[in-house]
């Protein structure tokens, strides 16, 4: 099931309301079989908990050293 913007931007706002750093991301460009089209959100926190795009997409953001910054 695919999240809706406003899932995932509810989801970011509740926590950074609780004190974690929060990432939003779109794809911008599939190729191949890739899991979700562009356009597609992802909101991760610091706590590597993810809620859209993909379990692949959330794995590649929480293995970049500028995640945060």
């Amino acid at each position: 099931m695919l999240n809706r913007d406003e899932d995932i931007l509810q989801a970011a706002e509740n926590w950074q309301k609780a004190g974690h750093g929060v990432a939003l991301a779109t794809v911008v460009e599939t190729w191949g079989s890739a899991p979700r089209p562009a356009g597609s959100s992802l909101v991760i926190n610091d706590d590597g908990t993810f809620l859209g795009a993909s379990p692949a997409a959330a794995s590649r953001a929480r293995s970049s050293p500028r995640r945060w910054t």
